[in-house]
Protein backbone atom coordinates (compact mmCIF):
# COMPACT_ATOMS: atom_id res chain seq x y z
CA UNK A 1 0.00 0.00 0.00
CA UNK A 2 2.64 2.02 1.51
CA UNK A 3 4.43 1.47 -3.05
CA UNK A 4 0.75 2.56 -4.33
CA UNK A 5 1.10 5.78 -2.37
CA UNK A 6 4.42 6.93 -3.11
CA UNK A 7 3.79 5.74 -7.17
CA UNK A 8 0.67 8.13 -7.27
CA UNK A 9 2.90 11.11 -5.20
CA UNK A 10 5.62 10.60 -7.43
CA UNK A 11 3.67 10.51 -10.96
CA UNK A 12 1.34 13.90 -9.65
CA UNK A 13 4.75 15.70 -9.02
CA UNK A 14 5.71 14.46 -12.08
CA UNK A 15 2.68 15.97 -13.90
CA UNK A 16 2.94 19.36 -12.39
CA UNK A 17 6.57 19.82 -13.40
CA UNK A 18 5.87 19.07 -16.57
CA UNK A 19 2.82 21.47 -16.66
CA UNK A 20 4.94 24.41 -14.90
CA UNK A 21 7.10 23.99 -18.19
CA UNK A 22 4.06 24.65 -20.51
CA UNK A 23 3.54 28.34 -21.51
CA UNK A 24 -0.10 29.00 -21.12
CA UNK A 25 -1.12 32.69 -22.52
CA UNK A 26 -4.69 33.75 -22.26
CA UNK A 27 -6.06 35.58 -24.93
CA UNK A 28 -5.40 39.41 -23.90
CA UNK A 29 -8.58 41.48 -24.13
CA UNK A 30 -7.84 44.97 -24.04
CA UNK A 31 -9.94 48.40 -23.98
CA UNK A 32 -9.25 52.10 -24.35
CA UNK A 33 -8.26 52.23 -21.17
CA UNK A 34 -5.22 50.18 -22.14
CA UNK A 35 -4.04 52.20 -25.11
CA UNK A 36 -0.44 53.20 -25.41
CA UNK A 37 0.80 49.90 -23.69
CA UNK A 38 3.27 47.68 -25.00
CA UNK A 39 2.16 43.97 -25.10
CA UNK A 40 3.84 40.83 -25.37
CA UNK A 41 2.67 38.05 -27.83
CA UNK A 42 3.72 34.81 -28.56
CA UNK A 43 3.09 33.55 -32.61
CA UNK A 44 0.03 32.13 -32.58
CA UNK A 45 -1.65 34.01 -30.00
CA UNK A 46 -4.92 36.39 -30.47
CA UNK A 47 -4.94 39.61 -29.49
CA UNK A 48 -8.16 41.07 -28.89
CA UNK A 49 -9.00 45.09 -28.85
CA UNK A 50 -12.47 45.87 -27.83
CA UNK A 51 -13.50 50.19 -28.41
CA UNK A 52 -17.07 51.64 -27.26
CA UNK A 53 -18.60 52.88 -30.64
CA UNK A 54 -21.81 54.43 -31.62
CA UNK A 55 -22.18 54.46 -35.85
CA UNK A 56 -25.42 56.38 -35.80
CA UNK A 57 -23.41 59.53 -34.97
CA UNK A 58 -21.16 58.92 -37.66
CA UNK A 59 -17.71 57.83 -35.86
CA UNK A 60 -16.40 54.74 -36.34
CA UNK A 61 -12.95 52.96 -35.15
CA UNK A 62 -10.44 53.08 -38.27
CA UNK A 63 -7.08 51.39 -38.26
CA UNK A 64 -4.99 53.72 -39.72
CA UNK A 65 -1.53 52.56 -38.71
CA UNK A 66 -1.98 49.10 -39.29
CA UNK A 67 0.73 46.85 -37.80
CA UNK A 68 3.53 44.93 -39.47
CA UNK A 69 2.11 41.90 -40.63
CA UNK A 70 4.75 40.03 -41.02
CA UNK A 71 4.33 40.60 -37.15
CA UNK A 72 0.49 41.30 -36.19
CA UNK A 73 -2.09 39.87 -38.60
CA UNK A 74 -5.66 41.76 -38.63
CA UNK A 75 -8.16 38.61 -38.37
CA UNK A 76 -11.24 40.42 -38.50
CA UNK A 77 -13.38 43.22 -37.39
CA UNK A 78 -17.37 43.79 -35.80
CA UNK A 79 -19.76 45.82 -34.20
CA UNK A 80 -21.96 44.61 -31.45
CA UNK A 81 -24.80 46.87 -30.38
CA UNK A 82 -25.38 46.95 -26.55
CA UNK A 83 -28.72 45.74 -25.46
CA UNK A 84 -31.31 48.04 -25.72
CA UNK A 85 -35.05 48.88 -24.65
CA UNK A 86 -37.34 48.56 -27.48
CA UNK A 87 -37.86 50.98 -29.95
CA UNK A 88 -34.53 52.98 -28.58
CA UNK A 89 -32.49 54.27 -31.31
CA UNK A 90 -29.52 55.76 -31.56
CA UNK A 91 -27.39 53.55 -28.73
CA UNK A 92 -23.92 52.71 -28.79
CA UNK A 93 -22.19 49.21 -28.97
CA UNK A 94 -18.25 47.99 -29.24
CA UNK A 95 -16.56 47.44 -31.88
CA UNK A 96 -14.28 44.27 -31.81
CA UNK A 97 -10.93 43.76 -33.57
CA UNK A 98 -8.70 40.68 -33.31
CA UNK A 99 -5.70 40.32 -34.55
CA UNK A 100 -3.14 37.28 -34.42
CA UNK A 101 0.64 37.42 -33.83
CA UNK A 102 2.59 35.71 -36.90
CA UNK A 103 6.08 36.47 -36.67
CA UNK A 104 8.31 37.40 -34.58
CA UNK A 105 9.25 41.91 -34.57
CA UNK A 106 7.93 44.33 -32.95
CA UNK A 107 4.70 46.05 -34.29
CA UNK A 108 3.17 49.23 -33.59
CA UNK A 109 -0.78 49.89 -33.96
CA UNK A 110 -3.33 52.41 -34.20
CA UNK A 111 -6.66 52.93 -34.51
CA UNK A 112 -8.73 56.47 -34.73
CA UNK A 113 -12.61 56.76 -33.89
CA UNK A 114 -13.28 59.34 -36.73
CA UNK A 115 -16.04 60.57 -39.41
CA UNK A 116 -14.66 59.27 -42.37
CA UNK A 117 -15.86 62.37 -44.51
CA UNK A 118 -14.26 64.87 -41.92
CA UNK A 119 -10.27 65.90 -43.43
CA UNK A 120 -8.18 67.46 -40.83
CA UNK A 121 -9.86 67.15 -38.02
CA UNK A 122 -8.40 65.87 -34.80
CA UNK A 123 -9.73 62.00 -33.80
CA UNK A 124 -12.78 61.60 -31.36
CA UNK A 125 -10.34 59.09 -29.46
CA UNK A 126 -6.85 57.21 -30.45
CA UNK A 127 -5.74 54.09 -29.35
CA UNK A 128 -2.34 52.66 -29.87
CA UNK A 129 -0.30 49.98 -28.66
CA UNK A 130 3.05 48.36 -29.43
CA UNK A 131 3.72 44.68 -29.94
CA UNK A 132 6.15 42.80 -29.48
CA UNK A 133 6.62 38.77 -30.35
CA UNK A 134 10.01 37.40 -29.44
Amino acid sequence: MAHKALSVAFLSALTLGLLAGCRYSPEPTLTLEQSGQRVRLYAGDILTVKLESNPTTGYRWELVEPADEKVLKLLDQRYEQSPVEKGLVGAGGVETWRFRAVGRGSASLKLEYIRPWEKSVVPAKAFSLQVVVP
